[in-house]
């Protein structure tokens, strides 16, 4: 499995050492190795060269030999997932076995329909300082944090049992 992580500030910032707990916690519960690796950030990097790096991360593992490849990320990195993907189906490379985006950062223009819709909705978030996913932080530590880990494994392993 490639695990692209969502990066602080969207594709600013490296947060893979923050999510390697993350990482290890869904290569536990799923029984699957995890690959996290660290795509160039913007500004210094720009677009698309997270994407061609996550495209060479994924050719490397298929000319390995590595089959039944599984692809995901949170935030930015499950945007980078997404667009992964497409590249692949444009290029007409062999796809990932499955997918999966937790709250991807998708919309990068920021021009969807629901930037309007959503416009004048009040959404509100319990915040202290140096907060950040539940999951992630307190994962083996909570049941909160467990039963969210235990959710993403579960929906990764419908997409194995499923055949993507």
């Amino acid at each position: 499995m490639i695990f692209t992580a969502g990066s602080v500030d969207f594709y600013v910032k490296r947060a893979s050492r923050t999510h390697k707990k993350l990482a290890a916690y869904i290569a536990i519960y799923t029984d699957i190795p995890v690959l996290i690796f660290n795509y160039p950030l913007a500004p210094e990097n720009p677009y698309p060269a997270a994407l061609n790096c996550s495209e060479e991360v994924y050719l490397y593992l298929v000319n390995a030999g590595i089959e039944n490849i599984i692809v995901g990320g949170d935030s930015a990195g499950g945007g980078l997932a997404v667009s992964l993907a497409l590249i692949l189906k444009d290029k007409k490379i062999p796809l990932p076995k499955g997918i999966f985006a937790l709250s991807p950062f998708l919309d990068l223009s920021l021009s969807g329909d629901t930037m309007k819709t959503h416009a004048n909705k009040n959404i509100e978030l319990s915040v202290w300082e140096g907060m950040w996913h539940v999951f992630q932080a307190w994962a083996g530590a909570i049941p909160e944090a467990d039963k969210a880990l235990n959710e993403i494994n579960q929906f990764i392993m419908t997409i194995i049992r499923s055949g993507g």
